[in-house]
């Protein structure tokens, strides 16, 4: 999962921004600043219509960040996980670290993000209104109504912005809104999610063709050819999309019915808490290929050594530290047990940013050392995915 850069986090949900924002974000500003601007606001001068540009840009984007929030937020309160938020050209995802459990989560997780889209319309349009009547009552000049004239303008963009926004994520296919929502439906009434994804993802292609029929009747009744250009290409790809998604679903249904404990390494290199990390680098980074090393007492689980981590220490220091100072505790690693299946592996190597992840039975006590009896690698995992085991 290509989740891009890391720019911190909101509450517990990290945020992640991926570089095609940054062409977006300038193409954006440019066209305000140098087409929307000048249009609706033509005694601005050059600094304010490209600082208003930037800001409302940005407002966009954070408008965006709140939509997939509300998305993260529901789904923290319905008891499911939330690897981070990414927003990127195509807008914002949320990424889950499992599915919904039932449909009804399904629907609450989905419909809370156009909702909140709505509401951030809403409020933007009533700046606008509020500005506007400010304006034409006290008819205030200089600097005030410049910045009141500012202040509509920009309501009024971010509104039919949002508006759209919410209208474009409930057309019902995936991977929009609209399209988990008609999933949702569907596994309400049939009761079998697997099912359900297929014939929404066969509505969304419905949705797809009906686009570009509809774009190319527009099209012809404006004369303009351009637009059903434009609708057949959003067709497109939503149609690829929504593909996708069922190809995906299949993998992750391929990956639940194998145990862990079938994958897993019982044979790997591990080191004792106190050896030095020059050791570590010479006899195991040098001669395995390791995705993580870990750290035990006995058969116990400490933590896990990153490659990235010894090696970032300079030579010098690495006679003078051990693994133990360095290591990632095993407090902070998720749990993966040899019953788990390999998608919920899958999962927990995303969530925790890591290629492998160990392997333990589960502690009679909550403060009891954690047992490690395997290692499991995602290449591994991407290899039963390229080649799956005969049935």
């Amino acid at each position: 999962m290509r989740r891009g850069w890391r720019i911190g986090r909101l509450g517990r949900i990290p945020l992640y921004v991926d570089p095609s924002l940054v062409l977006v974000f300038g193409l954006i500003a440019w066209s305000l600043a140098s087409a929307y601007l000048p249009v609706q606001l033509p005694g601005l001068s050059p600094l304010w219509r490209w600082t208003l540009a930037l800001l409302v840009t940005l407002l966009f984007f954070a408008s965006i960040l709140a939509h997939e929030l509300a998305h993260g937020g529901m789904a923290r309160v319905r008891q499911v996980p939330v690897l981070g938020i990414t927003l990127s050209f195509i807008g914002g995802v949320a990424w889950l670290g499992d599915e919904p459990g039932t449909p009804f989560d399904e629907i609450l997780i989905t419909v809370v993000g156009p909702i909140a889209s709505l509401i951030i319309g809403g409020l933007s349009l009533m700046v606008y209104a509020i500005s506007a009547v400010v304006l034409q009552g006290l008819m205030p000049a200089g600097t005030l109504r410049q910045l009141l004239e500012s202040l509509a303008v920009s309501g009024w963009y971010l509104g039919q912005v949002n508006v759209l926004l919410a209208v474009f994520n409930l057309l019902p296919t995936f991977p929009l809104d609209g399209g988990r929502l008609v999933h949702g439906l569907l596994w309400a009434l049939g009761g079998r999610r697997d099912r359900a994804l297929a014939w929404s993802v066969r509505f969304g292609e419905g949705v797809a063709a009906l686009l570009v029929l509809t774009s190319l009747l527009v099209s012809l009744w404006a004369r303009d050819p351009m637009i059903v250009v434009w609708g057949a290409v959003v067709a497109w790809v939503l149609y690829r999309t929504a593909r996708r998604s069922l190809a995906h679903q299949q993998l992750r249904h391929r990956l639940a019915k194998v145990a862990v404990d079938s994958l897993m390494e019982r044979n790997f290199p591990h080191v004792p808490p106190h050896l030095t990390l020059d050791v570590v680098a010479e006899q195991l980074l040098t001669q395995h290929r390791v995705a993580l090393i870990p750290v035990t007492n006995g058969r116990y689980l400490l933590g896990v050594l990153l490659p990235a981590a010894v090696q970032r220490v300079p030579h010098p220091s690495r006679r003078h530290l051990t693994a133990s100072t360095v290591m990632r505790p095993a407090s902070d690693l998720p749990r993966l047990a040899p019953h788990d299946d390999a998608d919920r592996a899958l999962r927990l190597m995303a969530g925790a940013e890591l290629a492998a992840l160990p392997v333990v039975l589960a502690p009679a006590t909550g403060t009891a050392p954690v047992e490690l009896v395997g290692l499991l690698e995602q290449r591994t995992l991407l290899a039963l995915l390229h080649d799956p085991p005969s049935r």
